[in-house]
């Protein structure tokens, strides 16, 4: 089984010049360079933003003036509705039917209301092992 990996807490004399350095008005890029830090603006960020050190992001500068960026969560499929739409099913449906050919249509939607929607249909023939594409572009 693998085993996650733990992130440790920052510990050292970094944590204490970042801080010092913060609440005396300082950007964090400055405090790195005049100290010769060797770690990550935006390993510092996030370590500010998990509450590993004894400032927050309301004390920086122009960290509250950015929001954080959305993560779309797609819902998932559940596994009922997955079961019978395997390659292999898909096959031995053929198999089954005695089916030597058969179409496919796929449509792909860009994003909707956007500057350039996208929209592209494709259609697929396979007869007697022979792949025929037909491509409508937008």
């Amino acid at each position: 089984m693998k085993e996650l990996l733990s992130i440790p807490r920052p510990s050292g004399t970094w944590i204490k010049i970042i801080s010092d350095g913060v609440k005396k008005g300082q950007h964090i890029y400055h405090i790195l360079k005049t100290h010769n830090l060797d770690v990550s603006s935006s390993t510092v960020y996030r370590h500010i933003r998990k509450g590993y050190l004894s400032i927050a992001p309301i004390d920086l500068a122009r960290a509250v003036k950015f929001k954080e960026k959305r993560k779309s969560k797609l819902p998932s499929i559940p596994k009922e509705a997955k079961k019978g739409r395997s390659y292999e099913d898909f096959l031995n449906y053929l198999a089954l039917k005695q089916l030597n050919s058969w179409l496919e249509m796929d449509t792909v939607m860009g994003r909707m209301g956007g500057e350039s929607p996208t929209h592209l249909q494709s259609l697929s023939v396979t007869l007697s092992s022979l792949d025929y594409w037909i491509i409508k572009p937008p």
